[in-house]
């Protein structure tokens, strides 16, 4: 089929105009992704690395160690605040007793007061270990409200846990105020680990790495 003269010349300039109008819109799109009209990633998103074997085994030791961390004999101490708790269930410590500065308590009125190098073994008796106290004000090593990362995190930051490196936490665990958690006296229930279990658990999860999860 043969089309009149003024018809071809009419498709060309068409064809034409649609060039230049798809050149016009490329160089708009270009234009916006260059001056910040459209929102560009300024970071690749790859895909996470998997875990090694012994990477695994370090989260999986750790979650374990935790159990006890977060438990009332170690968390009535690793407040956020200044006031220690008290009991499984934690409630605030009678007598308005504070951390004080180095952690034992305030001028008439320092932990030493009550608690003594061992139990008072009377029903309702203060607990007692050697050197008995709080962390210090300056480090508090506040562990409520953190996940199990987190709280990983922070006992492996010299910054955040009295300035140990990752290998002496294995003899601070051996310490008597540490040891007391698993004979606290009446009226008070153990960690859900024993003590043996307990620092099993630790120097695995330090032998591995000391991998905190995400």
């Amino acid at each position: 089929m043969k089309f009149p003269k003024w018809y071809t010349r009419w498709a060309s300039v068409a064809r034409v105009a649609g060039l230049i109008a798809i050149a016009f819109g490329v160089c708009v799109i270009l234009a916006l992704l260059l001056t910040g009209g459209a929102q560009v990633p300024n970071t690749l998103v790859f895909a996470k690395s998997p875990l090694s074997s012994q990477q695994e085994r370090s989260i999986a030791a750790f979650r374990e160690v935790v159990t006890v961390l977060q438990y009332p004999r170690c968390m009535n101490c690793h407040v956020v605040g200044d006031r220690p708790r008290q009991g499984d269930d934690r409630h605030l410590h009678l007598q308005n007793v504070m951390r004080g500065p180095d952690g034992k308590g305030l001028p008439g009125l320092r932990c030493s007061n009550c608690h003594q190098d061992s139990n008072n073994e009377s029903a309702g008796g203060p607990p007692g270990a050697a050197d008995w106290q709080m962390p210090p004000s300056n480090q508090p090593m506040a562990w409520e409200g953190l996940s199990v990362g987190d709280l990983c995190r922070s006992i492996t930051d010299p910054s955040r846990n009295g300035n140990r490196k990752v290998g002496d936490l294995t003899p601070h665990m051996k310490t008597s105020l540490v040891v007391w958690a698993w004979s606290p006296g009446p009226e008070r229930t153990l960690p859900p680990l024993s003590y043996e279990q307990f620092t099993a658990k630790v120097q695995e999860w330090i032998d591995t790495g000391a991998v905190c999860e995400k």
